[in-house]
């Protein structure tokens, strides 16, 4: 099966599939600590990265990236994975409920409803122009302008990054930045993966055994 990010790595480049990788990693921790929930409280936010519903006073950013992620495949002319058109088909598409996906679907969805958004800079992402924080507060969250202070605040505790780490991230895109950004991407991951999850991606079939009494 190639996936979203495979299609995009071919399509756009290593770095951009790098830093949305990355980028997907961060909004998860972020909106949801890796969970499939809805929004607490009862908001409209629904899932792994909390696609808002167009109903309970949602954006429908559900919706939106439903569309884009459709168009995505027909963009690049490659097919759905029968498996993810079928987990479609069970949802209302007018007004998605994202916990009622896979979370690989959600991530599918995630990869290319960025790669297809307006005004969404890829091929910046991660740099000076457009830092994963950015990406985060005006490309996702996007909430009202007097809380992006506070959630910056909330960007950065969550994330671990002091001012000084977080500037030398804004303003430097070597190897040593990229690799930093990914092994704090990796450490958000590996409380959602075991060795299951990640043999499973291999194609690989690996089978636990009880210990010999």
């Amino acid at each position: 099966m190639q996936t979203v990010i495979d299609t995009i790595r071919k399509q756009r480049g290593e770095q951009q599939a790098d830093m949305l990788i990355i980028h997907g990693s961060e909004v998860s921790e972020l909106e949801s600590k890796g969970k499939n929930i809805a929004q607490k409280g009862g908001g409209p936010g629904r899932g792994i990265y909390q696609y808002e519903l167009t109903s309970d006073g949602g954006s429908g950013a559900a919706k939106d990236a439903l569309v884009r992620y459709k168009r995505f495949y027909k963009q690049y002319g490659v097919t759905m994975p029968e498996e993810f058109s079928r987990e479609l088909g069970a949802i209302d598409p007018k007004n998605p409920d994202f916990t009622k996906l896979s979370p690989e679907l959600q991530t599918e969805i995630f990869y290319a409803d960025k790669e297809q958004k307006g005004g969404f800079a890829l091929d910046k992402l991660g740099t000076e122009e457009f830092t994963l924080e950015d990406a985060w507060l005006d490309s996702h969250w996007a909430g009202k302008a007097e809380e992006r202070d506070s959630k910056k605040d909330y960007y950065n505790r969550t994330m671990g990054f002091t001012e000084p780490m977080q500037q030398e991230l804004n303003t430097n895109n070597d190897e040593a930045i990229l690799l930093q950004a990914k092994k704090n991407a990796s450490q958000v991951v590996a409380r959602n993966f075991n060795i299951f999850n990640v043999m499973k991606d291999l194609g690989q079939v690996f089978e636990q055994f009880e210990e010999e009494k």
